[in-house]
């Protein structure tokens, strides 16, 4: 089994513990939020995203956090990364 980093987001998703990641090709990859303790679980500040980088980067202005989806789908994350 082959495993790619080669995927781009289109959209994010949210619940009160996670966040999903919808990719172009339908997949979808679930983070907790726990993950990364400085975007906190304040779904009105996660709600505003922006993807960038041909949906390889993710920005949460509200709380000025940038979050890599390759990163992501190697399992770094920050509170292992950095």
């Amino acid at each position: 089994m082959s495993f790619s980093t080669n995927k781009s987001a289109v959209d994010l998703s949210f619940n009160k513990h996670n966040f999903v990641i919808h990719f172009s090709n339908g997949e979808m990859l679930k983070t907790p939020l726990s993950e990364f303790p400085t975007i906190g679980n304040d779904l009105n500040k996660l709600s505003e995203f922006e993807l960038f980088d041909n949906g390889n980067s993710i920005y949460f202005p509200k709380v000025d956090e940038y979050i890599s989806v390759k990163n992501l789908m190697l399992g770094i994350t920050g509170k292992n990364h950095g």
